[in-house]
């Protein structure tokens, strides 16, 4: 006889969950980890260490490059001082830039930092007209150069030099040619600058010509070097020399269209207008588009006391270019010239509207003032050349 006895039902919630799959696995992993081979645990050092070390060193390089140091709070502060001059904030400007030279760290890593903040102060002190401060500042820039910066070095001599002749200090502009010569002897303004200081302020032609001599022999006779000096020697009012350089600089490149006006007009400054237009018809027909050769032969007919000429001369180079100033200046003249008044007055009129040196505006206020006397039979007052006021010396 069986003893059947009735099952109790297990209560809702009691039963005991079978085991999860993997339940074991980490305690198995963990005992497998334990238990590892010398040769797996040798392998996993050889790849965990390098990674590690790779790890140490990129951030130290991190932190070495995005760490904040005093140089890099100064280029901060002096870009800052940039951007204030340019929007004309020159108080501003000049306290930054104060305030990034006192930033800037001693020794050789602050020679470039102290270049660049004297040669923009140097900026601003010339745009507020401070020269002495201003050549004080390019100076010292100058002497921040290290061995390896000519070029930055003569640039900030030069800047000297520039002030030094608008304050009429002849002699040290002088001195600060030379030395900026030395550190860049193929630059070829430097040897131009020299060159006009020599023929203009100096008073020395024998200077000049030596210094023409390094010129052409250290930057080479290319026609634009010819042409540059040429041009020199005709403000200068050294006409024979003139006409030498620019012939040779238009025989070198007869395409070089200046040069041709610089030989015709020396041989107008030279009292020979005749031969000057008759070596204009030569570019003229080879270049009959070209305005300043039209130009320069109205100028030259007025100068030949040729003035009906010289007006329908101008006239044509007008066609080519209807607001080209010079040949409207040069129709000014040969009208005053040709006693046509008020032609003159009007022509005038339009000059002084083109013109934006203040040189030449006050030579076209003169002319219309001369015109205005003639016009009513009175004496003319005093005024300026044909040539007009040269350009302003300002550095």
């Amino acid at each position: 006889m069986t003893d059947d006895k009735p099952q109790s039902k297990p209560v809702p919630g009691s039963e005991v969950p079978p085991p999860m799959a993997g339940a074991a696995e980490p305690a198995l992993a963990g005992a497998e980890a334990a238990t590892l081979s010398p040769g797996r645990r040798r392998s996993m050092l050889l790849w965990l260490v390098p990674l590690l070390l790779l790890l140490g060193v990129g951030g130290g390089i991190w932190w070495f490059v995005l760490r904040d140091t005093p140089k890099k709070r100064a280029e901060r502060v002096l870009a800052e001082a940039r951007a204030a001059y340019d929007l004309f904030e020159y108080d501003r400007a000049e306290k930054l830039l104060l305030q990034a030279r006192e930033m800037i760290p001693t020794g050789a890593k602050g020679s470039g930092m102290n270049v660049g903040v004297h040669h923009n102060l140097g900026l601003l002190y010339r745009r507020l007209e401070r020269w002495e401060e201003a050549r004080d500042a390019f100076m010292k820039a100058a002497t921040f150069c290290g061995p390896d910066a000519n070029e930055v070095r003569a640039e900030e001599l030069f800047q000297v030099a520039l002030i030094e002749i608008y304050l009429g200090h002849t002699g040290p502009a002088g001195d600060a040619l030379r030395a900026a010569l030395e550190a860049h002897p193929t630059r070829p303004v430097l040897h131009l600058s020299l060159l006009d200081l020599q023929l203009g302020y100096l008073k020395r032609p024998t200077a000049a010509d030596s210094c023409l001599q390094n010129f052409l022999r250290l930057c080479g006779r290319a026609p634009e070097n010819l042409r540059d000096a040429a041009q020199i020697y005709f403000r200068r009012k050294f006409m024979p020399d003139a006409l030498i350089l620019a012939k040779a600089a238009a025989a070198a490149q007869d395409t070089m269209i200046s040069a041709h006006v610089l030989v015709a007009k020396a041989y107008w400054r030279s009292g020979r207008s005749q031969e000057g237009l008759e070596y204009l018809e030569g570019p003229l027909t080879r270049y009959p588009q070209s305005v300043v050769l039209w130009s320069t032969k109205a100028s030259l007919l007025v100068g030949a006391g040729r003035f009906d000429e010289a007006v329908q001369t101008a006239d044509h180079a007008l066609t080519l270019a209807p607001d080209d100033y010079e040949t409207h200046r040069a129709r000014m003249m040969a009208l005053y010239n040709g006693n046509r008044h008020q032609e003159a007055i009007d022509e005038a009129m339009v000059c002084r509207k083109m013109a934006t040196n203040p040189n030449e505006i006050h030579f076209l206020e003169s002319m219309l003032a001369r015109i205005h006397a003639r016009q009513q039979g009175k004496p003319e007052p005093m005024t300026p050349t044909s040539e007009g006021g040269s350009r302003s010396r300002r550095p």
